[in-house]
């Protein structure tokens, strides 16, 4: 592991919410504070993936319908920059067609409203361990590749000798 990455888990994972009732958005940044998450917060994707772009983040959680973009298309912006970052959908207008079109564009999970705060800690707390143990796995897969290319150059070097 980087020394980066071990400063990263060492530190508060950072989550952006991002919902455009404000007061909702207050009282989930509030709520993830108490839980030991460091909280940015957005009213719409357009901030959000401003926000993205500023700092990193651990992972999201953003409502599904807002004025201008939706969540579903804040998600698959943020699959293409970042796709390591974990997204949680929620909505309070749930429809199957909603559900499956944000599993296919790589929603971590979609929660619907109103829900229960613990369980909603509980998923983003899954997302980020996720983020974390994809983030040891490339980092694992890099130092082995290293260690390959080493050994490899050793065995060339002992051949021609």
């Amino acid at each position: 592991m980087t020394k980066s990455d071990q400063e990263t888990d060492q530190v508060k994972p950072r989550i952006l919410v991002v919902d455009d009732e404000a007061g909702l958005c207050e009282l989930l940044a509030e709520y993830f504070q108490h839980t030991g998450f460091a909280i940015s917060t957005a009213n719409n994707a357009a901030d959000a993936y401003n926000l993205l772009l500023q700092e990193p983040h651990d992972a999201i959680v953003s409502d599904v319908k807002m004025p201008g973009e939706n969540g579903i298309s804040l998600l698959g912006r943020v699959r293409q920059k970042w796709p390591e970052i974990p997204v949680v959908l929620m909505t309070g207008h749930a429809q199957l067609e909603m559900a499956i079109e944000a599993v296919k564009f790589g929603a971590f999970d979609f929660v619907l409203k109103p829900f229960n705060y613990d369980y909603m800690a509980k998923i983003v707390e899954r997302a980020v361990n996720y983020a974390r143990l994809q983030r040891l796995e490339r980092n694992y897969h890099a130092e082995l590749q290293e260690t390959v290319i080493c050994r490899t150059a050793e065995l060339k070097k002992q051949k021609r000798s």
